[in-house]
């Protein structure tokens, strides 16, 4: 990856520390009483929003009548109504069976201990992740995991993510000044139906010349990916089980050369060469 390196994606996962923060003077300095104090409001809170969301309706979710919202000026024919109604009820019993056969009951216990966990893991990024710098400010980092900081703490997490948002921002902006330099007004026939991100991948396997990858998920149709007359140029991990997060595409001679950065466990790159990709939707 020239563009959308492990390291640019981590840099992504640092934009938004400073959403949920709220300034409390009374973070500035470490206080146990004040920890425990905010601790208990937190998971108290957390159980009252777990019952508030167990106790939403089926209906509130799924409307028992379809109603289709206009887009903009193109008005759909009957037809095309008929087949969104036929897939909104499709999907809503489906919905339906799973709402009914989910365990909805809220146990106190049982949260407390899920709020704890989470709360340990918030504790971790921040303590890998922000500058220590920002972490020599802080008085107490479990607090700073519940959501409270200083406003002098606060306000330096939040220029630290803008920091990493601008940076992230100017990477995607320099790879498609480049892709619009590159193929101009000659993209290649697949680049309207390639849009990967968040896709599982089910399997990958060669077939002769060709790789052909399964996926399900993300924002698409696509169900089947075929690679022609590739080279694979690098494959971090086998393929099968992993998340695509982004990709980068380059002309060669003979076709493209692809770059993908993908999850599973951790960060993995795979890049190869082909002349032709073939998206289908089975």
């Amino acid at each position: 990856m020239k563009y959308f390196t492990k390291e640019w994606y981590e840099l992504c996962q640092k934009e938004s520390y400073h959403f949920a923060l709220r300034a409390d003077k009374r973070a500035e300095t470490f206080s146990e009483e004040y920890f425990e104090k905010l601790y208990k409001k937190a998971v108290a809170e957390h159980i009252a929003m777990m019952e508030r969301v167990n106790s939403v309706k089926f209906e509130d979710i799924y409307p028992e009548e379809f109603y289709c919202e206009p887009l903009g000026d193109y008005v759909l024919s009957q037809e095309e109504i008929e087949e969104l109604k036929a897939e909104y009820y499709e999907r809503r019993e489906a919905a339906k069976y799973c709402f009914e056969t989910m365990d909805r009951s809220v146990v106190p216990s049982s949260e407390k201990r899920k709020f704890r966990r989470n709360w340990k893991c918030q504790m971790e990024i921040y303590n890998k992740n922000l500058p220590s710098e920002i972490l020599d400010m802080v008085a107490d980092i479990r607090v700073l995991a519940l959501g409270n900081a200083s406003a002098e703490v606060k306000k330096a997490i939040t220029a630290f993510c803008r920091d990493n948002e601008k940076t992230v921002n100017k990477t995607m902006s320099d790879y498609w000044k480049y892709y619009k330099k590159a193929f101009g007004k000659n993209e290649p026939h697949f680049a309207d139906g390639f849009d990967l991100h968040d896709c599982y991948v089910t399997s990958c396997h060669k077939s002769g010349k060709n790789i052909v990858m399964h996926l399900e998920g993300g924002m698409t149709n696509t169900t089947r990916v075929v690679f022609r007359d590739t080279e694979v140029l690098c494959r971090e991990e086998p393929l099968r089980g992993a998340w695509w997060l982004y990709d980068e595409l380059y002309k060669t001679e003979n076709g493209y050369e692809m770059h993908v950065l993908l999850y599973k466990k951790e960060l993995v790159y795979f890049t190869l060469t082909c002349t032709d990709v073939e998206i289908y939707s089975d």
